[in-house]
């Protein structure tokens, strides 16, 4: 396969590097929202740019050499980029881990990659199989947004997954009009406003975040306000933390007693009810006794005690 640069893409050069300046901005965004808020999903996010913006540096890299081993790499690189979303979209809905199939998955962009630069002389059907790749992935990160504004009403989860899915089927005139010139220089400033719109929505899901936590504080506020009856005040504070986004279970435990093997909870609401009259799983007695030393907030990956001896999956727990 010709792995010239015709002179028509050097005129990309400004837009390639304008895009890689806006997605390095992305990471760094996400990488500052990590060290404030503590949440795992920033992190993912904030590796999924940063794989982004490698991509971009590939590609550049190989407009100015036209050396094969840097359009590998970018080939490479753009099939873990929407590998990379999909799991920072996974562990924002899901709070997910990386899994063996999410490994097995980004071997074919590997794969692919070297076949289709040092095997095939066909140019389109070098492109179809790695661009279908990169379409499915995007929509499957579109999906999972759209999961998440289903369960939660989340506006700014749908911003999001229309955002992506739109994404996913501009990737689809790859093969047949940006590799041939046709979307010089515009293809690429159509991802930079594609980008743009990922991240003003992650802002907005955070804001979402702190509006719906300042009203559950302010709610939880009047809870604990002087009352005619005091005995039901643990159960209405765990029910009330039941109207926070995506909360299915709550539960209340006396630090003094944590440390404990096999401490029931003093109250307990939705998922989390039966944890009154029996002790909850090992691993949240783990995160539970990371609060007591740290006096921190705690994350921890562990299900309801019906779950984890059922062997269903496990959902985290916020400490």
């Amino acid at each position: 396969m010709d792995l010239s640069v015709p002179e028509v893409a050097l005129s990309e050069l400004a837009a390639a590097y304008f895009q890689a300046v806006i997605t390095w901005g992305l990471a760094a965004m996400c990488a500052l929202l990590y060290r404030r808020y503590r949440k795992p999903h920033f992190v993912a996010w904030a590796a999924a740019w940063s794989v982004y913006a490698l991509r971009m540096g590939a590609i550049i890299s190989f407009m100015h050499t036209e050396a094969s081993a840097w359009l590998f790499w970018h080939q490479v690189l753009t099939g873990w980029t929407a590998l990379a979303l999909l799991w920072a979209a996974l562990v924002f809905w899901k709070q997910a881990a990386w899994s063996p199939w999410m490994t097995s998955l980004a071997l074919f962009p590997l794969v692919w990659s070297y076949v289709a630069i040092y095997r095939l002389d066909t140019f389109f059907w070098a492109a179809v199989p790695a661009v279908a790749f990169l379409s499915l992935a995007t929509a499957a990160t579109a999906w999972a947004f759209l999961r998440y504004h289903r369960e939660t009403g989340s506006v700014a989860a749908k911003w999001v997954a229309v955002a992506v899915a739109l994404w996913a089927v501009h990737h689809l005139d790859y093969p047949f009009l940006r590799a041939r010139g046709v979307w010089n220089p515009w293809g690429y400033y159509l991802d930079v406003a594609f980008e743009l719109a990922l991240g003003v929505g992650i802002l907005f899901l955070v804001l979402e975040d702190l509006d719906e936590g300042l009203g559950a504080l302010s709610a939880l506020s009047a809870e604990l306000q002087p009352r005619d009856r005091s005995d039901d005040l643990p159960d209405a504070l765990m029910d009330r933390a039941l109207t926070l986004r995506s909360v299915r279970g709550s539960a209340l435990f006396l630090d003094a007693l944590v440390p404990g093997a096999g401490v029931p909870a003093v109250a307990a609401s939705g998922e989390c009810a039966h944890w009154v009259a029996e002790s909850p799983p090992p691993r949240v007695r783990e995160v539970l006794a990371r609060v007591v030393e740290t006096g921190a907030p705690q994350v921890g990956a562990a299900g309801s005690a019906r779950a984890a001896n059922n062997g269903g999956p496990r959902e985290p727990t916020y400490l």
